[in-house]
């Protein structure tokens, strides 16, 4: 399949590619497969849904290569993100994903305070959050240049406090109508339309399919989401 890319806006220097629907779909995945194995388990957790929405608005904001987040700002109100540097290229893969180093082991959920870099974890595990909608791109100041991949939630608090999500035995504090899917609250009537199949791979009970397995480690430390090579570029504000 041949891939497309195409120029949302060029500002200093800012190249967004267009996503395919097969890196929609693992990106997807990623996460759910994250919020569907938080320890301990979650009562509230909602199934991520794929937003065209949310991609176009991550794309535009990393078009413009300020890498400055808009907090309270119109349409940004209740957005949260995370910022990858180092993806230069699709396909995006399970294993480029992986290889992005975070251990969730660092990140209790029985901790009072969760610690700075665990703060991109527990904005993938925000319970409430329903949309994800993720964007590729390059930026250059001058001579320098890195990549970038941009993932925005809602609903989501920019500046995340408390526990992620309400601990307990799966899907028992659901929205009202919503079934349980992979441990997650879910409309399950709306579930055979997705374009992306969530299905995992059929198990023997308290056993994992070796198969498309993820690991919390594809989510970045603090210190790697605002290491960016451009000088000119203040991070002073940025947070996660």
């Amino acid at each position: 399949m041949q891939r497309s890319t195409y120029l949302l806006a060029l500002i200093v220097g800012g190249l967004v590619q267009a996503l395919e629907q097969e890196d929609r779909c693992t990106l997807l995945e990623h996460f759910t497969k994250l919020r569907e194995d938080v320890d301990p388990e979650a009562k509230n957790m909602l199934l991520l849904k794929y937003s065209l929405d949310l991609e176009k608005l991550a794309g535009d904001w990393l078009a413009n290569c300020t890498l400055q987040f808009p907090f309270g700002q119109p349409g940004f109100y209740d957005v949260g993100y995370l910022l990858i540097p180092g993806i230069k290229s699709q396909p995006i893969t399970f294993d480029l994903l992986t290889k992005l180093g975070f251990d969730k082991r660092d990140c209790r959920y029985e901790t009072t305070e969760w610690k700075q870099e665990c703060m991109a974890y527990k904005r993938v595990i925000w319970a409430k959050t329903g949309e994800v909608g993720c964007a590729l791109g390059e930026c250059k100041w001058g001579q320098d240049s890195d990549s970038f991949l941009v993932c925005f939630y809602k609903p989501a608090d920019p500046l995340p406090e408390g526990s992620p999500y309400e601990a307990g035995s799966s899907c028992t504090a659901c929205p009202h109508g919503m079934g349980c899917f992979r441990k997650q609250c879910a409309d399950l009537s709306s579930l055979a339309s997705e374009t992306c199949n969530r299905t995992p791979p059929k198990q023997t009970p308290k056993t994992t399919s070796s198969s498309k397995r993820l690991s919390a480690s594809s989510v970045l430390t603090a210190a790697e989401l605002v290491s960016i090579s451009a000088a000119s570029i203040s991070m002073t504000t940025m947070h996660i």
